[in-house]
C-alpha cells in the first residue's frame, strides 16, 4: 500500500531540485510514492529528473506544456494512489524522517490533515521559524484534535494556505477543482476546501523545523502585489462556488466564509494604497466588483477569534473606499 504520494511541480528547477529529490528519496517512510510533474521547463530540470528515475522506481515523471502550477498539481492529485497527499516545490526540502513523523500522527489520531505548527523559512540566507498560525488573528493554537464537531474548528481555518508541513487526505483532494484561471494560485484551494471537508485535523507542536521553505525570484512569494491581490481574489470566488459542494454542516461554510472575507478586505485595503499610489483607478473598480460578492453579508465574527475589531475597521474602510470611488 502507497502510504503518501508526494507531489511536485517543477519550473526551471535545475539549481534546487537535486537537493528536494535527495530528501524524498531518502526518507525514512519508503511507502511512498514521488509524482513529479515538469511544467515546461526550460532548463535541464527534466534531464535531472530523468537520472533520479532510474536510481528510485518510485518516482513517477510526467511532462507537460506550461500551463502553470495549478494545472500541474491537477494532474499530480489525479494519479496520485497513495492513502495520503503530501506538496512540495522542487526548491524546498525535508528533514529525512518528516513523512513518517507526519504520516504517524495522522493514524494514531484518525485525523484528514497533518498540520505541523512550524517550519523553516529562508529569505536571502536567513534562517526564520515560521508559525503556521498567523499571529494578527490570535488564534494560539494548542496542540491537539480540532474536531469539526467543536466551536474551536474555526481556529484550523487562520492557520496559513501553504502546503508546507501538512499531510491531506487524498479522498478529500479527489473532489477539488483547481481553477486554470491563474497559473500561481493553488495554495487557498488546496487547503481551504480540504478544511471544509475534513472531520478532524491534528495540530502537531512537537516536531519542529520539518519542512525547509525557500524563497527565491521567481516563486510566488516574490511576485508584485497586483498580481498576487488579483489571483487571490479570483481564486476566493471559486473556493466559495465550490464550497457548496462539500458542504457537511453549514457551521463549517461560515468559518470559510469569515476567513475569506477578513483576507479579502486585508489585501483590498492593502491594494487601494499601491494603485492610488500608481493611479490605476480603473482597475481598484473592477476589483471592487469582485469583493462585492466576497464581502456581501459579512455575519458577526465568532468570539472564538480575536479579530472583531480589526474585521470591524477593515468594512468601515471598505464602506468609505466604496463611495469615494
Amino acid at each position: 500500500m502507497i502510504k503518501i504520494s508526494v507531489i511536485m511541480p517543477v519550473y526551471n528547477a535545475e539549481n534546487f531540485i537535486k537537493k528536494c529529490l535527495n530528501s524524498l528519496i531518502n526518507q525514512t517512510l519508503k511507502d511512498i510514492e514521488i509524482i513529479i510533474i515538469n511544467d515546461g521547463s526550460e532548463d535541464n530540470s527534466q534531464k535531472i529528473i530523468d537520472e533520479y528515475v532510474k536510481i528510485d522506481s518510485r518516482i513517477i515523471s510526467i511532462e507537460k506544456e506550461n500551463g502553470g502550477v495549478g494545472t500541474a498539481v491537477s494532474i499530480g492529485i489525479e494519479k496520485a494512489k497513495g492513502q495520503f497527499l503530501y506538496f512540495i516545490d522542487a526548491d524546498d526540502w525535508l528533514k529525512l524522517d518528516a513523512l513518517e513523523h507526519y504520516y504517524n500522527k495522522i493514524i494514531e489520531s484518525n485525523a484528514d490533515i497533518y498540520i505541523g505548527a512550524k517550519f523553516l523559512f529562508y529569505d536571502n540566507n536567513r534562517q526564520i521559524l515560521h508559525n503556521q498560525y498567523l499571529p494578527y488573528f490570535k488564534t494560539n493554537l494548542e496542540e491537539k484534535n480540532y474536531s469539526d464537531a467543536s466551536d474551536e474548528y474555526e481556529k484550523v481555518f487562520y492557520t496559513k494556505v501553504t502546503p508546507h508541513a501538512k499531510l491531506f487526505k487524498n479522498r478529500n483532494c479527489q473532489k477539488i477543482h483547481l481553477t486554470n484561471k491563474v497559473r500561481y494560485i493553488v495554495d487557498n484551494q488546496l487547503t481551504l476546501l480540504n478544511l471544509i471537508q475534513a472531520n478532524k485535523v491534528i495540530y502537531d507542536k512537537s516536531y519542529i523545523g520539518s519542512y525547509h521553505y525557500i524563497r527565491r525570484k521567481g516563486n510566488f512569494n516574490s511576485l508584485n502585489l497586483e498580481t498576487k491581490v488579483y489571483e487571490q481574489f479570483i481564486v476566493y470566488v471559486d473556493i466559495l462556488e465550490q464550497a457548496n459542494k462539500y458542504i457537511c454542516n453549514k457551521k463549517k461554510y461560515n468559518y470559510l466564509k469569515r476567513k475569506i472575507k477578513v483576507s479579502a478586505i486585508y489585501l483590498y485595503v492593502k491594494y487601494i494604497f499601491l494603485c492610488y499610489r500608481k493611479t490605476k483607478k480603473e482597475k481598484v473598480k473592477k476589483l471592487k466588483q469582485k469583493i462585492m460578492f466576497i464581502t456581501k453579508d459579512v455575519n458577526p465574527i465568532s468570539k472564538n477569534i480575536n479579530y472583531k475589531f480589526k474585521v470591524k475597521l477593515g468594512i468601515k474602510l471598505l464602506d468609505m473606499l466604496w463611495r469615494f470611488l
